[in-house]
């Protein structure tokens, strides 16, 4: 049984069959799975996609421990890139990128898979060192290859992280470009449970939030999140409560919001992601507190999350940065406003992250208008407007 799950599993894993692949590895004994490198790979990998980092690293010591010698470069290969997504997680950027790169070595262009899932982690790893301009070039570069290739969960995770990016750089057509190809391509694979033409409405979804297309945001994130929770990829479906979230706050139904970010936080709490996405959902429920007029419950939350204008996010932590902003604002605390605007403008001029300085130059125009500096204002204003246009 392990011999004929353990060939049967690749073809399992690329069309996003997880749950059906749990189901065979959970009728294994665990020690089974241990003792055979390649089941503990892919028992390393399902535990990676459901957001249980720490375990995913157990097996994929189990695996390393097992690898016969005579291991083919295909088996060696998987488990590198699994040891290099679970370096990231444990914030060993350096280890992360060594073994990405071993990984490459051994992996054949036949694995686009798991050559795809290794390129979309090097453009993880140059995101977390704030470098979004490199990390969009790597992420092109992989989602060339993996449409090339045909279809799968690989295919999904670089698209999706190639549209975040270029988002984040201001360059939104493309990122629609990207999306509507992917969903007017479909996918290679016959009958597929995670469909690539499906799971981009995720990214998509963004794009129409932000365009306030705000029914169809909700139409899309929905239509994606019902295949991401079938084959049960943690991060996807965080990122799709997150999306969501926004979404109710922008329509003004503030009670949804509450209880979509409620779900979201309680997800981020089960499982081993990055700590700053808890704060994504406290931030969003901070939000409506202050759209609601109580500003103690959105101090409140931004004392328990030891925010401070002196503070100098990551560009993963500027949302719940700009709700602070935003609190700061309602309190007339002009000043440590405009210090914490201030550092963010310069982060995101540094790292060419446009979208991001859209909001930045609105919010530094709220606080030049309120201190009477109407000049400057509107010269913010027409700064965002020409980022917009």
């Amino acid at each position: 049984a392990a011999g004929a799950i353990a060939q049967a599993s690749a073809d399992v894993f690329r069309t996003g069959s997880l749950a059906t692949l749990q189901r065979w590895l959970d009728a294994l004994p665990d020690e089974v799975v241990r003792g055979d490198s390649e089941l503990a790979t892919f028992q390393g990998w399902l535990f990676f996609f459901t957001g249980r980092v720490d375990q995913a690293g157990t097996y994929a010591d189990a695996a390393d421990h097992s690898l016969h010698p005579d291991s083919t470069a295909t088996s060696r290969g998987r488990l590198l890139a699994l040891k290099a997504h679970s370096a990231l997680c444990a914030d060993d950027l350096d280890a992360a990128v060594r073994f990405s790169r071993e990984a490459l070595e051994w992996l054949d262009p036949s694995e686009a898979e798991f050559r795809n899932l290794t390129s979309n982690l090097l453009g993880q790893v140059l995101e977390a060192k704030g470098d979004v301009v490199a990390a969009a070039e790597v992420y092109g570069e992989a989602a060339r290859g993996e449409r090339a290739a045909g279809g799968g969960v690989g295919a999904l995770v670089v698209l999706t992280n190639l549209v975040f990016a270029l988002n984040e750089l201001g360059q939104r057509r493309e990122a629609v470009t990207i999306c509507r190809q992917a969903v007017e391509g479909g996918t290679a694979f016959p009958d597929p449970t995670l469909p690539v033409d499906q799971g981009i409405y995720l990214a998509w979804s963004l794009l129409s939030h932000e365009a306030d297309e705000l029914e169809l945001a909700q139409v899309q994130v929905t239509q994606a999140l019902e295949p991401i929770e079938q084959a049960k990829i943690a991060e996807g479906v965080l990122w799709g409560l997150f999306i969501l979230a926004r979404v109710h706050l922008a329509w003004g139904k503030l009670s949804q919001a509450r209880q979509v970010a409620r779900e979201g936080r309680i997800l981020a709490d089960r499982r081993d992601f990055y700590e700053g996405k808890q704060q994504w959902f406290a931030a969003v429920e901070a939000q409506a507190s202050l759209l609601e007029g109580d500003l103690t419950e959105a101090q409140r939350w931004a004392e328990t999350a030891g925010l401070s204008p002196a503070d100098t996010p990551h560009h993963w932590d500027e949302f719940p940065y700009l709700v602070y902003v935003r609190i700061l604002l309602a309190q007339d605390r002009l000043e440590d406003a405009q210090q914490l605007l201030g550092t963010l403008e310069g982060s995101a001029s540094r790292g060419a992250r446009l979208r991001k300085l859209i909001t930045v130059y609105l919010l530094q125009a709220i606080a030049l208008q309120r201190t009477g500096r109407r000049a400057e204002a509107l010269a913010r204003v027409e700064k965002a407007l020409n980022l917009a246009a």
